[in-house]
């Protein structure tokens, strides 16, 4: 039975995992379930099994993504604290939070956000999704600079949710309006503002 169950989280994986890249190369425009099928090497009885429409695949393909993206918020945190509390300033947090946000599967992420707005059932299948998305986010980034300062919670949650829906922003208009160094504009404001606000500790110890 285990191995069974195994099975099948990892058929239903695969098959993630080739929407998530299909979604990559094409775009929502272009993502059909004959490409994720031809990906995952599987067939379309095995496909819809597991997503009986295209919009669950879609919305598993959005939890996916944000999954992954905490993930490695998270890791390479992780892996920032191996260099000690001196290498943890709000202009490194903001780009490690930045990096996340930045990458491209969650760029094409955000275009299902936009085909959800004329599509009741896709909005209705993954708005809980970005709720828990954006809460997940902002408890990691809380607990993130809960370690570095000694400010209000409610100022350090309005800090980190004013950086998520500012790169939010961003990524959803780089396409249509690029422009250079953009991203490091962006995180240099919200460093200058985050300094403003927080009391981190390894600017008032002298650190």
């Amino acid at each position: 039975m285990v191995r069974q169950e195994e099975r099948r989280a990892s058929t239903r994986a695969a098959f993630v995992q080739a929407a998530a890249d299909s979604l990559l190369a094409n775009g929502v425009s272009g993502f059909t379930i004959a490409d994720v099928v031809s990906r995952s090497g599987m067939s379309n009885g095995a496909l819809f099994r597991y997503f009986p429409t295209r919009t669950d695949l879609l919305a598993s393909t959005v939890e996916f993504v944000f999954a992954r993206a905490r993930d490695q918020y998270a890791e390479r945190y992780a892996a920032l604290t191996i260099s000690g509390p001196d290498a943890i300033t709000p202009q490194v947090l903001l780009t490690l939070l930045w990096t996340v946000m930045d990458d491209p599967s969650v760029a094409m992420v955000y275009e299902v956000y936009a085909v959800a707005r004329t599509d009741s059932a896709l909005q209705m299948a993954i708005a809980p999704m970005i709720r828990d998305h954006v809460e997940l986010l902002t408890q990691l980034g809380r607990d993130v600079v809960v370690e570095t300062t000694d400010s209000d919670p409610v100022v350090v949650d309005e800090m980190i949710s004013l950086a998520i829906l500012a790169m939010q922003g961003l990524v959803l208009s780089r396409p249509v309006v690029p422009e250079p160094d953009d991203g490091e504009r962006l995180i240099a404001t919200l460093a200058k503002a985050a300094e403003h606000r927080l009391d981190f500790r390894v600017e008032s110890t002298g650190r």
